[in-house]
């Protein structure tokens, strides 16, 4: 059980909450209540499972559900491994040969099972030649209903047809993952799982994910979190650690400003120990998906790589803390 994914909740319709950390390896946390949630050994989403339906690691990123019985979602889906067995030399170059997708998922048993259930976005279904970089779909927020309407954010990168950065997703059907459609700079017609044109970047984190979108309601107001490393004003030198941004309209975002420092990087920040996958949280939100912030407090979950001599290990812990919204 290592997390490597922002966590992800929902109240199930058995009165649970269920929460999720995915990896290749997908599993999640079940209890009454959050501070009593524990580990369920059996696997949502293992990897001997799904991979007879389809090539790849999955990573559950997003979570939805109507009536906590039925969950539908978004899963990051690696294929470097098929790539380079197709003959895609990484030249000892980090990230070559990295193509990724983001595919549809589906549980009909409370969250306990999951079954991918066809790609919402995708970049084609080669490895370009002449790159020397990560090409795709890379991950998804989680999912935020409002007005009619399902929103995600969508991070990319396919370098000499995309601007690599965060593109806003929305969708009228949650269940369908091919029904999701991405701002264009005009309007949502551009189809993430298209082989032509490219997504309009909008939020201002030019180096982070977002990796979590959340709608307060009492504020009339979108709050985004990505984890990155920037210089803003009065900083000496780029600093790494968890940013956020506000909108009244998911299209314009106001200019970062830092929650806190993070160690993001192994050696470079620290030797003990990196932080990742901000995801903020409100406990008591009205919503079963948990993508209000409906009180001044909530909690802002995050994922801790223990490190070995500055060396990456399996030991990885998931906490939180609790943050002031004024």
């Amino acid at each position: 059980m290592i997390p490597d994914s922002p966590v992800r909740a929902f109240r199930r319709a058995d009165g649970q909450i269920a929460l999720i950390a995915g990896t290749a390896q997908n599993w999640m946390l079940l209890g009454p209540s959050f501070p009593s949630v524990k580990p369920d050994c059996r696997g949502v989403m293992r990897r001997d499972r799904y991979n007879l339906l389809t090539p790849g690691k999955l990573w559950i990123q997003a979570v939805y559900t109507l009536d906590g019985q039925n969950i539908f979602g978004l899963a990051s889906q690696d294929l470097q491994d098929e790539v380079v067995l197709q003959g895609c030399d990484t030249k000892g170059i980090r990230g070559r040969c990295w193509l990724n997708k983001i595919v549809g998922i589906q549980s009909s048993d409370l969250g306990n099972s999951y079954v991918p259930t066809g790609t919402a976005a995708s970049f084609g279904d080669h490895y370009p030649s002449g790159q020397n970089d990560p090409y795709g779909a890379f991950s998804v927020s989680n999912i935020v209903y409002n007005a009619g309407y399902y929103y995600a954010f969508l991070y990319v990168r396919a370098a000499g047809r995309q601007v690599p950065g965060n593109c806003l997703l929305r969708s009228a059907d949650v269940t369908d993952p091919t029904a999701w459609r991405a701002w264009d700079g005009a309007a949502f017609r551009y189809d993430p799982n298209g082989q032509e044109g490219s997504c309009k970047v909008v939020y201002p984190d030019p180096m982070g994910a977002v990796r979590s979108l959340q709608y307060v309601p009492a504020k009339r107001q979108w709050v985004a979190l990505s984890s990155s490393r920037l210089r803003l004003e009065g900083d000496s030198a780029p600093v790494p650690g968890f940013y956020y941004s506000t909108s009244s309209d998911l299209l314009e975002w106001r200019a970062l400003r830092r929650i806190m420092e993070t160690p993001m990087s192994a050696r470079v920040d620290s030797w003990d120990k990196i932080i990742h996958y901000p995801s903020l949280i409100d406990p008591e939100s009205a919503s079963r998906n948990f993508d209000t912030v409906d009180h001044d407090r909530a909690l802002i979950f995050f994922s801790v790589h223990h490190l070995a001599r500055g060396q990456g290990t399996l030991n990885r812990d998931i906490q939180y803390i609790p943050v002031e919204l004024r």
